[in-house]
């Protein structure tokens, strides 16, 4: 099981390097990487409202 995970640490982010510059490839540079910042901004526009939502009803059910 720890090699496993290791193996899957290891891959994913390779995979994912991979497939962003295939995509570059197709695309160009500039498209991909605004692609890249919008995608970043959506993952931390998310990770707050769901953090917020978390701690809400955290604090919901300790009161």
């Amino acid at each position: 099981m720890p090699l496993l995970l290791l193996a899957l640490f290891v891959a994913l982010p390779i995979l994912e390097i991979y497939i962003i510059i295939q995509v570059g490839q197709q695309i160009g540079a500039v498209p991909t990487l605004l692609l890249l910042v919008v995608e970043s901004l959506l993952g931390g526009w998310l990770v707050k409202r769901e953090g917020r939502r978390a701690w809400e009803a955290l604090r919901a059910s300790v009161t």
